[in-house]
């Protein structure tokens, strides 16, 4: 039987913590979930009390002494891991009851997948009316257009793409298989600067397996005040995009794939909606220079 473990990075939030921990519990494959490893990395002891609360889950709490940086952190619980699939939520994000039972139903149907990722809401609280998707066309597009309600399985020259224009799936909806995981996150701690490694962890994963990704919505980031980019010089946060896709485009060049060229091709006949989705995505993260300067700004 499909056993899963699912692990928690938290840092002194209870509050927002026990939402989380109440979506795990509420999970239709919780009898699937042979672990939860929750990890306080700024000394929290409310964080214990919190995990119990939920004797209902197998929870494994564990004090990071001393402090880990947030990205070493993912890393770290992500290889205490002990079941086939390893499932990340963060501690301030949620899922809807049937993530893990999705994941897990849509990876054993794709043999070769590495992990299993899925639409998500930016809430800026509990409540879904305000939250925003984001990136939805694109990755519509990069998928080769298929039915909206069933699964992408997107390869590696797919998620390079993505990831040159910007990130496109969220840490707390990936489910992987474990076996694929310690090379892919030696290279995402690799990268040159921890704002890059959510995109890095996903490109490194598709090397060993396509990525499967669910485009009905079952989880939910909270877009809230103590997020990383809340508060940076917006100047700061855009040198560090340009950055990263040109990261990205080093690493596709080495495989042979020219994200840039794949975008021209998925950006032809796009309909009218998608294309209002993908544009507002494209110059809020490449910038008018750099569409532009690869003759995708024509096509937008």
């Amino acid at each position: 039987m499909t056993r899963i473990s699912v692990v928690v990075p938290t840092a002194d939030r209870p509050d927002l913590l026990r939402t989380t921990l109440a979506s795990i519990a509420r999970q239709s494959a919780l009898a699937l979930v042979e672990e939860v490893i929750v990890s306080e990395n700024l000394g929290s002891l409310e964080t214990a009390a919190v995990c119990e609360e939920f004797p209902e889950i197998p929870i494994t709490f564990v004090m990071q002494d001393p402090p880990l940086d947030s990205f070493e952190h993912f890393a770290r619980i992500l290889t205490m891991a002990r079941s086939e699939y390893v499932a990340i939520v963060c501690d301030d994000d949620w899922w809807t009851p049937g993530h893990l039972a999705t994941a897990i139903r849509n990876l054993d149907r794709e043999p070769s997948a590495s992990a299993h990722v899925s639409c998500y809401v930016a809430a800026a609280s509990e409540f879904p009316s305000t939250g925003v998707f984001w990136g939805l066309g694109a990755i519509w597009l990069a998928a080769g257009r298929p039915d909206p309600i069933e699964p992408y399985v997107l390869d590696l020259a797919q998620v390079l793409a993505l990831a040159w224009a910007f990130t496109p799936f969220s840490f707390t909806t990936l489910v992987a298989r474990r076996e694929a995981l310690p090379k892919s996150l030696q290279e995402m701690l690799q990268s040159p600067h921890t704002y890059y490694e959510d995109r890095m962890l996903f490109t490194a994963l598709a090397k060993h397996g396509p990525i499967v990704y669910e485009p009905l919505v079952d989880t939910y980031y909270r877009a809230h005040a103590g997020g990383w980019e809340r508060g940076k010089d917006p100047e700061f946060i855009q040198t560090l995009l340009r950055q990263c896709s040109d990261y990205v485009m080093g690493l596709a060049r080495d495989v042979g794939v020219d994200p840039p060229a794949l975008w021209r091709e998925y950006l032809t006949d796009v309909p009218p909606g998608v294309l209002s989705d993908v544009s507002d995505v494209f110059r809020n993260q490449l910038g008018a220079e750099l569409l532009a300067e690869h003759d995708l700004e024509r096509l937008l």
